[in-house]
């Protein structure tokens, strides 16, 4: 996570992702990478992507653990839905 932090930090959006990724491939529920990487797709001009990531996430939370996403996960992905601006840089990642 801190190396796509830094990334993200750093505005270095493809990175980001590329660390976010990575941790979500060790790791598939991993609820806090999951929004990094939404921000950083949404960081990168992927925001459809973004969108994508989050509805296979919260189908797989739903299938694997019978649970939904936290209630910071929905509103980001309300947030990108909105076009509203989530950038990584904002949170000061």
């Amino acid at each position: 996570m801190l190396v796509g932090e830094q990334h993200a930090k750093e505005q270095r959006a493809a990175k980001a992702v590329e660390a976010f990724r990575r941790v979500l491939a060790r790791d598939e529920l991993h609820e806090e990478a999951l929004r990094a990487l939404m921000r950083a797709l949404a960081d990168a001009g992927e925001r459809s992507q973004a969108l994508r990531v989050y509805h296979r996430f919260a189908d797989r939370l739903r299938t694997e653990l019978e649970a939904e996403p936290d209630e910071e996960t929905t509103r980001l992905l309300e947030r990108l839905q909105e076009g509203a601006n989530v950038s990584s840089q904002l949170r000061g990642a």
